[in-house]
């Protein structure tokens, strides 16, 4: 038996098809089933052609560690702080916080570059290729905004009250 005739092999129009499909967020499951071929199948190829538009990675530069004298300057500035605010009490309204609806965080991050594509079932996203939460794509842009500065994100059933 000759081992070309059984592989099946990868046609332009394939390899198109798997481009504009991947670039517009349809599960690998998917586009596997449309091109007949396996999982493991696509992933190879994509990393043959470098279409991935992510890397495992490269998406958030990891954060330092601090030294022991960064984290004691730290410490003494909380006790300082600390003995200052045991004598006011502040009264917070119930609604201090700014909260968004977790589809503004969604938007947020995609507005930022980062490939966010909800499930069919509804249970989980699809964030670069990796399955995520709520809480963990809550957390993940939060990171992102305290590295650019601004104010973070309060949404209503998935932050603390």
């Amino acid at each position: 038996m000759d081992i070309d005739r059984m592989r099946n092999k990868w046609t332009e129009e394939n390899i198109n098809y798997l481009k504009e499909a991947y670039l517009q967020g349809f599960p690998l499951k998917q586009i596997a089933a449309k091109l007949d071929r396996t999982v493991s199948a696509i992933n190879k190829v994509l990393a043959r052609y470098k279409l991935r538009t992510h890397s495992k990675m490269g998406r958030l530069p990891s954060l330092s560690r601090p030294t022991a004298r960064q984290l004691q300057q730290k410490r003494n500035l909380g006790t300082q702080i600390r003995k200052k605010n045991r004598q006011k009490k502040i009264l917070f309204r119930p609604d201090y916080r700014q909260w968004v609806l977790f589809e503004s965080v969604v938007s947020w991050m995609r507005t930022e570059g980062i490939s966010i594509i909800k499930s069919g079932s509804d249970v989980y996203y699809e964030v670069d290729g990796y399955p995520k939460n709520k809480a963990q794509i809550l957390h993940m842009a939060n990171l992102r905004r305290e590295q650019l500065q601004l104010p973070i994100f309060f949404v209503r059933g998935i932050t603390n009250s």
